[in-house]
């Protein structure tokens, strides 16, 4: 059995994932399975190759162990223009022209994110230059979160038909995450609550292409002092910098999980299991 640790490299890693570093390998010694490693290096903009050598040094500092080789999303585009064949021979994709800006003035303020109307749906726009969007249904979608328990969600009501490459060619988080976690074969997707909202929208995506979608665990994320989430465009405190200026991995381990003591990796595991479980 599988499970990975996917990192956006759009900047430094930090307290966040080191806790949801030891969240992955808890998990994985409880259930046996093995931890692989893929690198979401997709968004071009932001990447850079100092957050890529940073992420390998850090994790090589602090001790953790992955089955190599690393997968790299920059290198997949075959792979996912495959896939996309795949999607659009079935019929459940189609040309979007409509604009960032467009969508926003025409949808409801109530809404939480981006909601599309499904205005081009009809249209039989070309793939080529405009946006692919996944056609969704009106219908509840119904999972079990191991950690949170039964859980419903509607992603036509939460965000309509969905993106899954852009104009440009770039393909979306969430399909690049499902073609990859097929190619994978991953059994066990744990990963933060803040993309608990995210499960429907792939769960229909393994539907589409006919494969049995992972076991789900949402766990809780790491907040400042000030309540907020820990996020790297925000620029939290790094990993890169807190060994920089002498922490040890057990005082990293210790801070992530807010205890005053140092902690081993070993020890971390039991100490985790006994507040999720």
């Amino acid at each position: 059995m599988l499970t990975r640790f996917a990192p956006s490299i759009t900047g430094f890693i930090h307290l966040g994932h080191v806790y949801h570093l030891l969240v992955l390998l808890s998990f994985s010694k409880k259930l046996d399975l093995t931890l692989l490693l893929r690198i979401e290096d997709h968004d071009k903009q932001r990447f850079k190759q100092e957050y890529l050598d940073g992420l390998f040094a850090d994790l090589k500092f602090l001790g953790i162990q992955y089955k190599k080789p690393a997968l790299f999303q920059s290198r997949s585009k075959k792979y996912y223009d495959d896939c996309l064949d795949f999607l659009i021979r079935k019929e459940f994709v189609y040309g979007c022209e409509c604009s960032r800006s467009e969508i926003l003035n025409n949808q409801n303020s109530n809404k939480n994110e981006l909601h599309y109307s499904g205005k081009c749906r009809n249209k039989n726009l070309p793939l080529d230059g405009n946006t692919v969007r996944f056609r969704v249904e009106n219908k509840d979608i119904q999972f079990k979160d191991l950690i949170l328990g039964h859980q419903i969600q509607n992603p036509f009501l939460q965000c309509g038909d969905f993106s899954i490459r852009d104009k440009l060619g770039n393909y979306t988080y969430q399909f690049a995450c499902v073609c990859d976690d097929i190619r994978q074969k991953i059994t066990h997707i744990i990963r933060g609550k803040d993309i608990l909202q995210s499960t429907a929208r792939q769960i229909l995506l393994y539907r589409a292409f006919e494969s049995p979608y992972p076991n789900f665990y949402h766990h809780r994320l790491l907040y400042d002092e000030n309540g907020n989430k820990l996020c790297k465009r925000d620029k939290s405190e790094s990993i890169s910098d807190m060994t920089k200026i002498g922490y040890s991995p057990e005082e990293i381990f210790a801070k992530a999980l807010n205890l005053k003591k140092p902690i081993s990796l070993l020890r971390a595991y039991d100490y985790i299991l006994k507040g999720i479980m």
